[in-house]
């Protein structure tokens, strides 16, 4: 968030250092519902627009890349092949054909960290665009806290047949 500031320095150069960037995945336990359901998670693929998640994390388009390889791009394994762009209104209709029930999903928003934090905020409201129902989000928790935010989310959750929990952070 200061780049542009340093930027604009003459006696200060910006440069980036690292051409091939970094690569950010979007995890959930495909084990269990929704997420163990191909048509919920290609929902989820067609509703997240990487230039939010980019924007929330650089926020300055100069100083990042769209970038829709699996494989960095920029190397010898770019490739977009087959890779589907961002639509909302399709990721609408494939949560709906999906069956997914409108059951609550929690997210663990870790905020001690500089990438994580704004990433998290950012797939919360991705998964709420989509069609996500009860998306709710709890950060900086003690253990009894976070103890009482499972519990009511259980409490919401009861008779659902799904229900989803999103920890983003270091350990648990």
């Amino acid at each position: 968030d200061l780049a542009p500031l340093l930027d604009s320095d003459p006696k200060i150069k910006v440069a980036v250092y690292n051409e091939l960037g970094q690569l950010g995945f979007i995890r959930f336990n495909f084990l269990y519902p929704p997420f163990n359901n191909p048509q919920v998670r290609r929902a989820v693929l067609l509703g997240i627009n990487q230039k939010e998640f980019l924007d929330g994390l650089v926020g300055n388009p100069k100083y990042y890349s769209i970038c829709l390889s699996v494989y960095s791009c920029g190397s010898p394994y770019e490739t977009n092949v087959d890779v589907p762009t961002f639509n909302l209104n399709e990721a609408k209709k494939v949560l709906k054909a999906s069956g997914y029930d409108g059951a609550p999903i929690v997210q663990f928003h870790a905020t001690n960290s500089a990438t994580i934090g704004p990433l998290s905020e950012v797939l919360t409201r991705a998964l709420r665009n989509i069609g996500f129902n009860g998306v709710q989000t709890v950060s900086n928790l003690r253990r009894d806290a976070m103890i009482g935010a499972l519990k009511r989310f259980a409490a919401e959750a009861e008779g659902a047949d799904w229900a989803v929990i999103y920890y983003a952070g270091h350990g648990i």
